[in-house]
């Protein structure tokens, strides 16, 4: 009998903690709802900012809607693809991306300054507190303009070995308001350790996709009754809607369901 032939759903993520948090969930739900004949291989990568791994590449400086899609190929899937020697580009059947929100459809009034908050930006339930307005003015800009790229793309060309072997493939993103841990934990402005802490004690206690969509659903954060487009049509309006706990992830997991 013949092997079956590898699916990978590769999932690029912002860092190790969006890992921690949705690696578990995702791989139980693709192996309970998958074909024994035919089952998908779940992965997960995050870019790679600079030397470092992890980032967001929405907001990236230098990154914009024309080279978004060979930035993400480069940054996320060769690194994944050199890591991963004993997978080819044609292993790769989709690839989902997960981003933070991170309150980025405000008008510009609802960006305050203020001087005693240090660099990271404050998320309330209606204004973000800048120690340098503009900056965030000019990241949320980048940003909407990126996310209004990516939210339009339904493929994505990737590349191995610096563009000499190409694969167009099914894409699609989803995200998490305004941040994860707001949507996970009601937390909009988490510290990196705080950050870790709470994705270690979630992957413990959620780490099932039937434990991961309960907590979700008792929550009510998820976009019920709307599809891929309306769910982005909701966040991406105009006031304070992407400061929200709110995810559309719900979306992705009801069609995997009902495939």
């Amino acid at each position: 009998m013949s092997r079956p032939k590898k699916k990978i759903v590769l999932f690029l993520v912002e860092g190790n903690t969006d890992i921690n948090v949705l690696s578990g969930p995702i791989q139980s739900l693709f192996e309970k709802y998958s074909s024994p004949e035919s089952p998908f291989i779940v992965e997960f990568c995050t870019y790679r900012e600079s030397k470092s791994n992890g980032g967001d590449i929405t907001s990236s400086i230098g990154v914009t809607p024309d080279n978004i899609e060979g930035i993400i190929s480069k940054n996320f899937i060769e690194p994944f693809m050199q890591k991963n020697q004993h997978y080819y580009l044609k292993d790769i059947c989709e690839i989902v991306q997960v981003v933070d929100i991170d309150g980025v459809f405000v008008p510009d009034e609802n960006i305050v300054q203020n001087d005693d908050i240090d660099s990271r930006p404050v998320y309330t339930s209606s204004q973000i507190l800048a120690k340098d307005r503009q900056s965030i003015i000019e990241r949320n800009e980048r940003k909407r303009a990126n996310l209004n790229r990516l939210v339009n793309m339904d493929k994505i060309c990737i590349s191995k070995n610096g563009g000499k072997n190409t694969k167009t493939i099914n894409y699609s993103v989803y995200y998490f308001s305004c941040n994860m841990d707001h949507c996970i934990h009601g937390e909009a402005n988490c510290s990196t350790p705080e950050k870790v802490k709470n994705s270690d004690a979630f992957m413990r206690k959620y780490d099932t996709e039937d434990a991961f969509c309960n907590y979700l659903e008792s929550l009510s954060v998820c976009c019920d009754d709307m599809n891929y487009q309306e769910s982005w049509d909701y966040i991406m309006k105009e006031g304070i809607s992407s400061l929200e706990r709110r995810t559309n992830l719900n979306v992705l997991i009801n069609r995997i369901k009902n495939a």
